[in-house]
């Protein structure tokens, strides 16, 4: 089993890492550092993301799109997060409510609803399932056939009429931001994803009220908002899927891998927090000699080496199964991110450790990076409820 790059997959790491290194690395701390959120996110830097494509990594060729395996978009993900995890978000949380729309719906679905993503200037789609009495995300990990959104969609006529509220929403609050897809309960004779369907809602619509940006801790420069629906209309052609898990022909028309890429995000944060500490060890003297030659030292140098190189590992590896089956093994990709995540937090905070006082200042990407990695074990499904999902698949024998 070969592990390294191909020639197009180096292309793209070194192509996002020199992006990386001119425009956003050089402006990072000074937007992490604002204390109003809302001047938190670099829109100019975002604005020139969408120049270099990014928002249509996991579109196919056939739609205009980047088409890109699995494996390309962990690579990018991580470059983008070894500058900024929550600029790795960003697209992150486009590339799924893409897939979502590329995977469940039909090709007139598809080309409606990417064309205000593609064309012109180009925007990002933003995706939500979490409500504000409970993390669905979570809930529907644990107990996929009983769990229900309190958003609720009724069919008048035409149109779904959609009411609800919902919490922690990459992406809705961009300028640039086209559209959200709305997880609903439709059907209230039936619980699990037969009673769901994710409806496409455009920014704007009458009756989406936006809530403003979250002050968070890390994830500074990702742009999180909740909102409510009062009676929002869409036309009835903005459910995508059939009791929201449809996939046309059965095969997928994108390999993207969400848990996958949520590990390639704590790598990437991770490892700029590594490298931090690495240059601060050579550097450092203390007791006469260069830090990284105490032994302690050179011991967690060592071990956020290992946990950095097993966690990208074992995240090529889920990658290149979703590149080559029909169907991802959930397990896996379940597990990837249980494991990276739970890996960046202990990389960071031995990151923190070796720089001392100077890693708990702000002012070092160490610091900072602590902060962000935080929310990975959290987002997109607890990893407690990972762990229990994983156990139910092993049990099944799935």
């Amino acid at each position: 089993m070969d592990f390294e790059l191909n020639e197009t997959q180096r292309m793209y790491r070194d192509m996002v890492r020199a992006f990386v290194e001119r425009e956003l690395k050089p402006v990072v701390l000074q937007y992490d550092r604002r204390a109003d959120p809302k001047e938190a996110v670099p829109v100019d830097v975002y604005r020139k993301g969408l120049e270099q494509g990014f928002h249509q990594m996991v579109v196919p060729a056939e739609f205009g799109g980047m088409g890109l395996d699995a494996v390309s978009t962990i690579v990018i993900l991580e470059e983008m997060a070894a500058g900024d995890a929550g600029f790795a978000t960003t697209w992150h949380v486009n590339n799924i409510s893409l897939t979502v729309l590329l995977n469940m719906g039909s090709d007139e679905e598809i080309e409606r609803f990417l064309r205000p993503i593609t064309e012109g200037a180009g925007g990002v789609a933003a995706l939500s399932t979490t409500e504000p009495d409970g993390g669905v995300t979570s809930a529907l990990l644990i107990d996929p056939a009983g769990f229900v959104f309190r958003t609720r969609a009724r069919l008048e006529g035409d149109h779904w009429v959609i009411d609800g509220a919902k919490s922690y929403c990459s992406n809705v609050g961009l300028p640039f931001a086209r559209w959200v897809l709305v997880f609903c309960r439709a059907d209230m004779e039936k619980t699990g994803w037969a009673s769901t369907l994710p409806i496409v809602v455009p920014l704007g619509t009458p009756g989406l009220a936006l809530g403003g940006e979250e002050d968070k801790m890390g994830h500074r420069l990702s742009s999180t908002q909740a909102f409510t629906l009062d009676h929002v209309r869409v036309p009835k052609e903005n459910a995508i899927g059939i009791g929201g898990r449809a996939i046309s022909g059965g095969k997928r028309r994108t390999p993207y891998d969400h848990d996958t890429a949520i590990a390639a995000i704590a790598v990437g944060c991770a490892r700029a927090a590594y490298e931090e500490a690495l240059a601060w060890a050579r550097a450092r003297e203390v007791l006469g000699r260069p830090l990284i030659r105490h032994q302690m030292i050179q011991a967690k140098i060592a071990d956020m080496y290992i946990g950095l190189e097993a966690a990208r590992s074992f995240m090529y590896r889920t990658a290149a199964y979703s590149d080559t089956h029909d169907q991802m093994d959930v397990r896996l990709s379940r597990a990837v991110k249980v494991f990276a995540t739970e890996t960046a937090n202990q990389v960071t905070s031995t990151a923190l450790q070796v720089l001392g006082g100077l890693g708990y200042c702000k002012g070092s990407i160490t610091e900072k990076c602590y902060r962000d990695q935080r929310v990975t074990p959290i987002y997109e499904g607890t990893n407690e409820a990972q762990r229990i999902s994983i156990s139910q698949l092993i049990e099944a024998g799935s």
